[in-house]
């Protein structure tokens, strides 16, 4: 286990072992602990906020691809994208002072 997480924090962009744990919120003694014992819920949890898209039954098994797929968006995820889209390119086609005023009113309608 300890090849893998190893290149798993190296292919994320950490030099080493103790940056990689600085950057998961623990001390690199325990990132020891969990090379040799396995990975338990609490650290899993912790990988996952990292590296979302981490494989942990890779990590665990070396079997598999050390990444999965990201399920794909939604019909809603893809339309409010689509909505968001419409709206820059519409804003962007606006010239001062009207741009500053729609921006204004957005800014009073967002909930703090």
């Amino acid at each position: 286990m300890n090849r893998r997480f190893q290149a798993l924090y190296l292919f994320s962009g950490f030099r080493n072992g103790s940056e990689f744990a600085e950057a998961l919120g623990i001390h690199k003694t325990y990132l020891t602990q969990i090379y040799k014992s396995g990975i338990n819920p609490s650290f899993a949890k912790k990988l996952v906020k990292l590296i979302p898209n981490v494989n942990l039954a890779w990590l665990e098994s070396g079997e598999g691809d050390p990444l999965i797929s990201p399920p794909p968006p939604s019909e809603s995820e893809l339309r409010r994208s689509g909505q968001v889209d419409l709206l820059v390119g519409i804003l962007a086609q606006l010239e001062e002072p009207a741009l500053s005023e729609v921006l204004n009113r957005v800014a009073v309608l967002r909930p703090r």
